[in-house]
């Protein structure tokens, strides 16, 4: 199996973070962190404020390539639901998502 990566600046501010909830959710998916660069700090704000430190860090994970794994992820996108239950072939899993296209009928 290949693996495959996928790249994100995570931003964390005094009042907000930007990034890290996607990654906590890819992490819950069976990724996992490979490499984490520091972007150093920044001071963010309008002009009338004064700047609000802002840190960043780019983070890399990596998943080994799992079609099983990939036809869930998107079938949980389309649908906004977890997929949960027992576990399905991929025939059986694409069976019932071209019934869900279909509007319930095969």
């Amino acid at each position: 199996m290949s693996a495959r990566q996928k790249a994100f600046v995570v931003r964390i501010r005094p009042d907000s973070t930007h990034g890290l909830d996607e990654l906590n959710v890819q992490l819950g998916r069976g990724w996992r962190v490979v490499e984490v660069a520091p972007l150093g700090g920044a001071g963010v704000g309008s002009r009338d404020d004064a700047p609000e430190l802002c840190l960043a860090a780019l983070v890399v994970i990596e998943r080994e390539d799992d079609s099983a794994t990939e036809v869930i992820a998107q079938a949980e996108k389309e649908t906004g639901e977890i997929v949960e239950g027992e576990e399905l072939s991929g025939e059986t899993l694409s069976e019932e998502l071209e019934e869900e296209r279909n509007g319930g009928s095969a």
